[in-house]
């Protein structure tokens, strides 16, 4: 979590023995799908036959949007890949679903873009974003890019559990396992550690337990006070889309 998964080196070995293991493989990724260029064909065949969905952020639709959103020139590189990704999808007929999240910092210029028309013909839609949190206070207004939003948000009055804490379970590379996946990415807030314990063993802890239950104790972490990704457990899980619900179709709590 919170990396590029495709700069692992053990990766290809990672997914041979996870192929002949999985039920359903889902990968998010805020890395616009830059490190696969040093993939072969071949593994990338075998990536893309694992996986069941990948999320992708696309970080602007040329290079001057891209650089903007991103800090780097690394447009051309992001639509090549893609292009790749398509064919080979194509070519050996892979029953993957792929879906874009487009951030942007003016969501007019972007949907009549050329580019972005033609990634919608080849990918999915999953979201269209022109606002961006504070990651517990390390970005400001004067970080975004003209015309991208600053959403602030507070929740300590909140009660209701949030559901990425109750729903998923994080592991950091070193075998750790925080509390949230969505946006500790500097591990403060280490529940467990499968060197240790099992999964189950983890999740059952009452330190494990505390944290799930922290709204609801009213005991709420720092990082969790302006997390704009809050999303309680009523609000998550009592829309009727959910009852059909698949991995396929998406981030659970981005299906209406």
């Amino acid at each position: 979590m919170q990396s590029d998964v495709f700069s692992d080196p053990y990766l290809t070995e990672r997914l041979e023995y996870l192929k002949l293991k999985k039920d359903k493989f889902y990968l998010y990724t805020t890395n616009p799908m830059m490190g696969i260029n040093k993939y072969d064909d071949e593994k990338l065949k075998l990536i893309l036959e694992t996986f069941d969905y990948i999320s992708v952020s696309v970080l602007g639709v040329n290079e001057q949007d891209f650089e903007k959103m991103s800090g780097i020139n690394g447009f051309k590189l992001f639509y090549n890949n893609m292009i790749r990704i398509k064919n080979m999808v194509n070519k050996y007929n892979i029953k993957i679903k792929i879906a874009l999240t487009f951030r942007t910092y003016d969501i007019n210029k972007l949907v009549d873009d050329k580019i972005y028309k033609e990634l919608l013909e080849y990918f999915n839609l999953e979201n269209v974003i022109d606002s961006y949190f504070s990651w517990t206070g390390t970005i400001n207004q004067e970080d975004l890019p003209t015309g991208a939003k600053l959403i602030t948000k507070y929740n300590l009055n909140e009660t209701e559990n949030c559901a990425a804490a109750m729903s998923t379970l994080s592991i950091t590379p070193t075998g750790k396992v925080i509390g949230c996946g969505c946006i500790d990415w500097n591990n403060k807030y280490i529940v467990g550690d499968l060197n240790n314990s099992t999964i189950l063993e983890v999740w059952n802890s009452n330190k494990y337990k505390r944290f799930r239950n922290s709204f609801k104790q009213k005991n709420i972490p720092h990082i969790c006070n302006e997390c704009a990704l809050y999303t309680s457990v009523k609000n998550a899980y009592s829309r009727k889309a959910l009852v059909n619900y698949k991995v396929k179709d998406g981030i659970y709590w981005t299906i209406r």
